[in-house]
């Protein structure tokens, strides 16, 4: 009948899109595999700071060759989240109070620095990514299905997107190495996010970014690392 005929051609159709989307997920690359499952533990505490990535465990519980597992060992490293020491064993990276000062110190002028380069270049494509980021840290904050994971990456994005904005290469790598040091601590003494704060401070930053305004900017950033910096400080002396 045509009514047959006619949910055929439906299903047939829906057949053939299912197909092609299938076809366009690519899987992922052991490379890949391994660092999200690396990236995955640390942040949720399965790793804590200290903890000793042994490569042939890693190997066996993510079932991948050691290559790709050193690889990504090594875009963790540069990432800030693992420390690689002499005899090239790696471990999840700690934080003691004396370096935290002076890597918190370094962040409010590097962080302050890049905002005001990205003000000046942002283009409105790159601000509605931002606000689509921080309208999501806006949601996720809000609702009832919070989960710190997330919000932590969803801010590690949101950081990453404005230096990249800055496009000053060298200031980039030496902010991508420290700037997921605040998490560290975060981890170290298993302390949920204040995300109130951050989400407020980012959306402040928005504005200033949206109206180029970037001594704003600039002044804007700074004060938001200082105020995490004030956040650890009273984190720190709560736990010791």
């Amino acid at each position: 009948t045509k009514i047959s005929r006619h949910w055929k051609m439906i299903y047939y159709v829906r057949m053939i899109v299912l197909n092609w989307k299938f076809k366009m997920v690519k899987p992922l690359t052991a490379r890949a595999k391994a660092y999200r499952h690396i990236k995955q533990e640390i942040l949720t505490g399965a790793f804590p700071p200290g903890f000793h990535l042994r490569e042939e465990r890693l190997t066996e519980i993510i079932g991948v060759s050691r290559t790709p597992v050193r690889q990504a060992l090594s875009m963790l490293a540069g990432e800030g989240f693992v420390y690689v020491n002499d005899n090239k064993r790696s471990y999840v990276m700690d934080v003691d109070e004396e370096s935290a000062e002076e890597i918190f110190d370094l962040l409010i002028k590097l962080e302050g620095y890049s905002a005001k380069l990205a003000a000046k270049k942002i283009d409105p494509q790159k601000l509605q990514e931002l606000e689509e980021l921080h309208q999501r840290m806006v949601e996720l904050s809000s609702g009832d299905n919070y989960n710190d994971e997330i919000f932590l990456d969803l801010n590690a994005q949101f950081h990453d997107k404005v230096h990249l904005l800055s496009g000053n290469k060298q200031l980039y790598e030496m902010i991508k190495k420290i700037v997921n040091f605040p998490t560290i601590i975060y981890l170290k003494f298993n302390v949920r996010t204040e995300s109130d704060g951050s989400i407020h401070h980012h959306g402040e930053i928005l504005k200033a970014l949206r109206e180029r305004d970037a001594e704003m900017a600039e002044v804007l950033m700074r004060m938001h690392v200082a105020y995490i910096k004030s956040e650890y400080r009273n984190i720190w002396s709560n736990k010791t």
